[in-house]
């Protein structure tokens, strides 16, 4: 019974996975792609990035979610990329896979400023394991009638305007197709288990020095069958190596954010501590994100970009 009261508890909470379908993530400003298609192919290099969640330490059945994903630009102003997903929510997952596919347009002389569209196609599974239930009467019909699993299809939309590293806004929604299935079975008149989701995000670098970056940005959330969420961000990053920053997200948690990168590799962490009702009964949310960054455009020096038999005027030919 007191798993039962558990899921329940996590199923009706305001920020989580059935509430808004889709993954809640602290981690989104070193993985952005997952949020818009149209980021495909913006960067200056190509970012393989694995991300896990586990959200409400402490709680049996809290949500834990992983993703792998993958961009990179293709030539001909087109951004390539894709992802899989797989999240966990008590005695359900869902998983699945995304392909995106994105056209930028040149908005300057020397290509700072881009606008780009993206649209990726998706496929997920919703999986019900009725056995990780605890009920007070065995074999329940209201449980033992929910679906055990299903396929689903759906597309997501964005569009992301950028000027390089500089600043950058984005649109995008998700569940464009919003298809037409009851995920749990419920036997209610429900037209649609899955609503359309939109985020809105933004910000800006302002450099407070030769090594130290200041970015405030945003990101608002909004579900068609829930209120709105907004998140606000301050990051500084000193020699584009070490970063630091917090986060807060209305009414749910306040985040620390932290990171390193070397040469190609990356690493971000993010605790959330929670400041909702829900804040007695958790630990706090961690989230690790780890990126390769293939084909990186580095500020090498000279030397370095001089091939070696001309670098020494002594073994000049």
């Amino acid at each position: 019974m007191k798993r039962l009261l558990i899921f329940i508890f996590v199923l009706f909470s305001g920020n989580i996975i059935f509430g808004q379908q889709l993954s809640l993530r602290s981690q989104y400003l070193n993985d952005d792609f997952l949020l818009n298609p149209a980021i495909a192919g913006t960067k200056d290099y190509n970012p393989l990035t694995t991300t896990f969640r586990r959200q409400w330490a402490g709680i049996e059945g809290a949500p834990v979610t992983q993703s792998v994903s993958y961009h990179a630009y293709a030539g001909k102003n087109l951004g390539l990329g894709g992802y899989l997903f797989n999240d966990v929510c008590g005695p359900t997952r869902r998983t699945g896979f995304n392909f995106s596919l994105a056209y930028q347009i040149k908005l300057s002389k020397n290509n700072d400023s881009k606008l780009s569209f993206g649209l990726s196609a998706l496929l997920f599974q919703n999986v019900f394991d009725a056995t990780k239930l605890t009920t007070d009467e065995p074999n329940d019909v209201a449980i033992n009638n929910l679906h055990q699993s299903m396929l689903a299809p759906d597309a997501n939309f964005g569009i992301y305007y950028y000027s390089g590293s500089k600043y950058f806004i984005g649109v995008s929604a998700h569940h464009l197709i919003q298809s037409k299935v009851d995920l749990f079975n419920t036997m209610n008149d429900i037209p649609n288990t899955v609503n359309r989701t939109y985020y809105l995000s933004g910000g800006y670098g302002f450099n407070l020095s030769e090594n130290l970056v200041l970015t405030p940005s945003f990101l608002v959330r909004s579900i068609e069958t829930m209120p709105y969420q907004v998140d606000v961000n301050t990051t500084f990053t000193y020699k584009n190596t070490v970063w630091i920053g917090a986060s807060y997200r209305h009414e749910d948690a306040v985040i620390a954010l932290m990171g390193f990168s070397k040469d190609i590799f990356s690493i971000g962490y993010s605790y959330d501590y929670s400041i909702s009702d829900i804040q007695n009964y958790n630990n706090g949310s961690h989230e690790i994100c780890l990126s390769v960054r293939f084909n990186q455009k580095n500020n090498l020096s000279n030397s370095h970009k001089t091939p070696w038999n001309k670098r020494n005027r002594l073994y000049t030919p």
